[in-house]
């Protein structure tokens, strides 16, 4: 009787081991599953990260040039006011001269009646 009993008891361990050692097995296939799901996760979010990075390295990038534009046209604006202004003071100044000839002539024309 004592054999039949430690037979039991022995068949009762192998037994209780064997649960335990399937339900370590699905606790660590449970725990393969979650490792690749966050793999997944993480590699979507390094991903989402990189496309937020390049989208905004991208904006500043035509914010620049968009400010180079924006520059180049005042620069271009500034330089046909400047040709603008020089125009205008040749304009003037030549009608400083043709006033003063008109003045000269008109001066000469007098004396010329005056004698």
């Amino acid at each position: 009787m004592c054999i039949i009993s430690q037979e039991k008891e022995c068949g009762r361990a192998i037994l209780s081991t064997k649960k335990i050692a399937d339900d370590l097995v699905v606790i660590t296939n449970e725990m393969r599953t979650d490792i690749a799901v966050f793999k997944n996760s993480f590699a979507d979010l390094s991903e989402s990260v990189e496309k937020l990075i390049k989208k905004h390295e991208d904006e500043e990038n035509n914010k620049i040039k968009e400010l180079k534009e924006e520059l180049k046209a005042k620069e271009e604006d500034m330089k046909a006011r400047e040709e603008l202004a020089r125009t205008k003071r040749w304009q003037v100044k030549l009608l400083a001269i043709s006033t003063a000839f008109g003045f000269i002539s008109t001066l000469a024309m007098f004396i010329i009646s005056l004698m």
